[in-house]
């Protein structure tokens, strides 16, 4: 239903879908050729005296690619989402040697705005998908949206940005919620990133953060997979848990091997989405927005009832008279009161048999009247003929008694 319909709201759009599940899914969004486009162009390097701001990821022969800041600061590295929610390969080390300064804080700044731009772009290409113009599906995408954000951007328990790769809890003491093995620094955090779910911090070699070259990174498949999860998860329902008490979708804080940790919804083939494949244009477009703001105006103003709206003689008269009048969507989304004589949609047709009657009584009508005016045609005639004949008697009369007269005259000598 389009609650802003009639009131300055998008008109009701009519979206062709179809359903399919994860294997569907991933072909659509191959299909699109859209890219995530990584770009270490804007990394602060700052107090930094090593290139440690790697992305690894594999090629088409399954052989792994490293790309750091050494390689250029104008590299680009473009991934697929699809390619991201089907494999593990995918991730990004970043971290400084011991030199002191803004080198934690400058990085770990780089490396927020490289993953915010990584997840909005996830945002785009799936909302392009799996957005169908309810509300709902919009909700969970934006559900999706910041509950990746939280998982995968290094912040404090106030939600700011981190100064360093150290985090403390409440107390000021090392929180391990993001910590995951000590290590070295040579293992480039490559084991707990491809299976770890989160932003990661690889303790250094001397059990202190700041002071022993700490590493950190992000499985950008599993950020993808994370996404794609807490938007089933919703349309779902975040609650709903399976025959075994567990959650039928969840994602976390923590490996991905994890039992209970995680149920991601790559991992279901039976979860069905339903994909927008595009939109259309047709006759049901217009009723449904007719509708929808039919009910709107219900809602607002009430309605009421007239028994003789369906005598078209009655309506037209009440159009013609504006006692009725239409209402017409414009651009701006909102309706407006139209003229019925200029609206397209209206006509003033013809009715044949009220024309057909009309003619007949008019030649019915016209033979008589021409009967009429041949009878009075005979009968002027006739009197003119008798009028004639009137007027020869009338002038021989008159002759003959001039004529008359005139012989008395004579006889008499008068």
């Amino acid at each position: 239903y389009n609650q802003g319909a009639g009131f300055g709201g998008d008109t009701t759009v009519a979206v062709v879908t179809e359903n399919g599940n994860i294997n569907d899914l991933i072909k659509l969004l191959s299909e699109n050729g859209k890219t995530i486009d990584v770009s270490l162009s804007n990394v602060n390097t700052q107090d930094v005296s090593g290139p440690w701001f790697e992305l690894h990821t594999n090629n088409s022969r399954g052989e792994e690619i490293k790309v750091s800041l050494s390689d250029g600061r104008d590299t680009v590295v473009s991934l697929q989402l699809s390619n991201l929610l089907s494999s593990d390969d995918t991730y990004i080390v970043f971290g400084n040697e011991k030199t002191g300064g803004n080198a934690h804080k400058n990085l770990v700044i780089s490396a927020q705005e490289i993953l915010s731009t990584i997840i909005d772009e996830m945002y785009s290409q799936f909302a392009e998908i799996l957005d169908l113009g309810d509300g709902v599906t919009s909700k969970a995408l934006d559900y999706a949206y910041s509950e990746v954000k939280k998982l995968f951007t290094p912040v404090d328990s106030n939600g700011l940005p981190v100064s360093s790769l150290e985090v403390k809890d409440s107390d000021g003491k090392r929180t391990n919620a993001t910590h995951v093995g000590n290590g070295n620094t040579n293992n480039n955090a490559t084991t707990e990133n491809k299976n770890y779910v989160g932003f990661v911090f690889v303790q250094g070699e001397s059990n202190a953060w700041k002071h022993s070259k700490p590493k950190a990174g992000v499985n950008v498949n599993n950020m993808a997979k994370a996404f794609i999860t807490y938007f089933a998860d919703y349309m779902n329902g975040v609650s709903k848990k399976d025959t075994d008490g567990n959650q039928v979708f969840s994602v976390g804080l923590g490996l991905t091997n994890n039992t209970g940790v995680n149920n991601l919804a790559t991992d279901n083939i039976l979860y069905q989405y339903i994909f927008k494949l595009g939109t259309v244009a047709s006759d049901d477009l217009g009723q449904a927005t007719f509708y929808d703001t039919l009910f709107n105006q219900i809602c607002t103003s009430g309605w009421t009832e007239d028994n003789n709206i369906g005598d078209k003689d009655y309506l037209q008269q009440m159009l013609q008279s504006g006692k009725l009048y239409i209402s017409k969507i414009k651009d701006d989304g909102y309706y407006y009161q139209a003229n019925y004589a200029t609206d397209s949609y209206i006509k003033e047709i013809a009715d044949e048999t009220y024309i057909a009657q009309a003619e007949a009584k008019y030649n019915t009508e016209k033979e008589k009247l021409n009967s009429k005016e041949e009878t009075l045609d005979l009968k002027m005639k006739n009197l003119d003929t008798e009028i004639s004949s009137l007027t020869t008697e009338y002038d021989t009369v008159k002759n003959t008694i001039s004529k008359n007269i005139e012989k008395s005259f004579k006889r008499y000598n008068a």
